[in-house]
Order: C-alpha cells, then structure tokens, then sequence
C-alpha cells in the first residue's frame, strides 16, 4: 500500500478532527471510537470493534445457570395451561 501523509490540528480542547482519509482506512464514522496504542516505535491507531465495546456486557444480565430446553418447554406449557401438542383431549 502507498504511504499517505494526513495532518489534523489540535484544539485548545485537545480535540482534533479526524481526516477524512484516516476514516475511510479505518472504516469509522460518527460515534464510532477509535483506540491509541502508545510504545516506543510511535503510535498506532485502531477502530475499537464492536466485540470489544460490547465485552462488558457480555453475560451481565445472566443471573443463575438459566435453564435447559427441557426446562423452557415444560415452563411454557405451565404458563399456557396446557400441551398444545397433547391430542389425549379427544379434539
């Protein structure tokens, strides 16, 4: 891939507008966020993936095992008063 050189000016705010080039590599837009990796050689950009914006999510509004198949089948037909697959009713 051909460098590009791209330059963006620092806000008072230690704001700075992203180029439109830079977004375009990225595949980011408008409240997507972006990660500053810092080390020795410089510093790397990335897009913060959508996995990883989700992560501490993940699982946080399990409470318990949850239940099995079985289990969510016999608790629906409780709620429903009946086996809508049982035919011994005659109908």
């Amino acid at each position: 891939m051909e460098s590009k050189e791209y330059r963006a000016k620092i806000t008072s705010k230690n704001q700075l507008t992203l180029p439109a080039g830079v977004s375009a590599f990225l595949h980011v837009g408008p409240g997507q966020e972006i990660r500053f990796e810092v080390s020795d050689e410089g510093v790397t950009v990335k897009p913060v993936s959508v996995r990883e914006r989700l992560k501490p999510l993940i699982g946080s509004g399990r409470v318990g095992r949850g239940m099995t198949f079985d289990e969510v089948n016999s608790y629906m037909r409780e709620l429903r008063g009946h086996d809508e697959f049982d035919d011994r009713d005659g109908d």
